[in-house]
């Protein structure tokens, strides 16, 4: 079975984006107006810190908008950006559901974040360390984590690898009740 998730970015996300490179943008520029507006150094500052500015808010921007997992057999495929991290379900130790962490703000940089949402996110802990992740449905990841994780034990003993392809938020009811916790 596999299971795939392209989660929305959160407005909270963006919205801290913007803000967060727009003081760093504005406490550049007024650093360098402190010497002299009219030199060459503040206009060389300027553009330096707008430069920097977009290109770290386009970089968070392509981060958030091209985040997606991928749980397909007994691989955990967590994609963010420019970034793909393979995780294999046995290794996973715990799968746990946290709120705001304010660990993972990382602007996209971040070799373990692979979140788009400042709240509502998944931690998945392996012997490489805890990845920090944000489905669209918490709750459902994690079960379907927790009943890949059963299903792949299962199946490797008899050899048996389902083909079924469930899309977030519309697996039938009858998936839920079958899926058996830690």
């Amino acid at each position: 079975m596999t299971f795939e998730d392209k989660p929305e970015p959160g407005m909270d996300y963006l919205a801290f984006l913007v803000l967060s490179t727009a003081l760093t943008l504005a406490t550049s520029i007024w650093h360098a107006a402190d010497k002299d507006p009219s030199g060459w150094e503040f206009h060389l500052v300027f553009l330096f810190s707008m430069g920097t500015f977009l290109v770290v808010l386009i970089r968070a921007f392509h981060a958030a908008y091209h985040t997606s997992y991928r749980l397909d057999g007994e691989v955990l495929t967590l994609r963010r950006g420019g970034s793909e991290k393979k995780v294999v379900l046995d290794k996973i130790k715990s799968i746990d559901q946290v709120g705001f962490d304010l660990n993972t703000l990382s602007l996209g940089f971040g070799s373990k974040d692979f979140s788009n949402r400042l709240t509502d996110k998944v931690k998945l802990t392996t012997d490489d360390g805890k990845f920090y992740i944000s489905p669209t449905n918490p709750q459902l990841f994690v079960s379907h984590v927790r009943g890949m994780r059963y299903h792949v034990q299962e199946d490797s003993a008899s050899g048996i690898i389902a083909d079924e392809t469930v899309k977030a938020g519309t697996v039938p009811a009858k998936k839920l009740n079958d899926i058996v916790p830690d």
